[in-house]
C-alpha cells in the first residue's frame, strides 16, 4: 500500500509503518477490509512484567523507553506524554491500563478504547496527543501549551482548559525531566 499520498509526512519509514498499522486498525474500510477481518483473532495481551514498579515490554524496553521512542518519532514532548499517562492511568494501576492497555484514558464515541498489546496502547496514546496538538496547533513548549492541550484532552472544548489537570500534568512533567527514563537516541 502506497502511503505517499496520505495527509501525513513522516520523519522516517518506521513512523510511516506505525501510522499505517494504527490507521488500518482504526479505519479498515479505507483499505478494503472489515474490522472483523483484522481483529477477529486478536486477544488482549494483559500479561505484563513489572520490575521496580515499571512495565517491561516483551522487547526488553521499559514502558517509558518505548513511549519516549514513539514520541521522538512523531516530535511530541515525551515528558508531557509520560506525565499524562501516569496521571490518566494512576501510574499504570487503573483497570484501563492493566486490563485494556489503555494508558491515556482514551475513549471514542463514549467507549473506552482497548488495545491488543501494551505497545499498541502506547502508540495509540502518543498518536492521539499528536493529533490533538496538530489539529489545534498547540505548542507544548509555550507557557500555556499544557493548558491548551487540557481543554481538548479533558473536555473536548478548546475554550475550556482544566486547571487541575494542567497543574498535575505540569508537575509530573517537571518530575519526569529530573529522571533518566528514556533511551538516549
Amino acid at each position: 500500500i502506497d502511503l505517499s499520498g496520505d495527509e501525513e509526512n513522516f520523519k522516517n519509514e518506521e513512523a510511516g509503518i506505525v501510522y499505517f498499522v494504527r490507521d488500518l486498525f482504526r479505519h479498515p474500510q479505507k483499505y478494503g477490509v472489515t474490522a472483523e477481518e483484522i481483529t477477529s483473532s486478536y486477544e488482549t495481551d494483559i500479561e505484563k512484567t513489572y520490575e521496580n514498579g515499571t512495565i517491561i515490554l516483551k522487547s526488553g524496553l521499559t514502558y517509558e523507553q518505548f513511549l519516549g521512542h514513539i514520541c521522538d518519532m512523531y516530535d511530541v514532548d515525551k515528558n508531557v506524554v509520560l506525565a499524562i499517562s501516569y496521571l490518566e492511568s494512576g501510574y499504570m494501576k487503573s483497570y484501563l491500563a492493566t486490563d485494556k492497555n489503555n494508558f491515556g484514558g482514551q475513549r471514542s464515541g463514549g467507549i473506552w478504547l482497548e488495545y491488543p498489546t501494551p505497545e499498541a496502547g502506547i502508540i495509540g496514546h502518543v498518536m492521539t496527543i499528536r493529533a490533538i496538538i496538530n489539529s489545534y496547533e498547540i505548542d507544548l513548549n509555550e507557557p500555556n501549551g499544557i493548558s491548551n492541550l487540557s481543554a481538548v484532552y479533558v473536555y473536548g472544548n478548546p475554550n475550556k482548559p482544566s486547571e487541575s489537570w494542567t497543574s498535575k500534568v505540569t508537575y509530573l512533567t517537571e518530575q519526569n525531566k529530573t529522571k533518566e527514563l528514556f533511551l538516549q537516541e
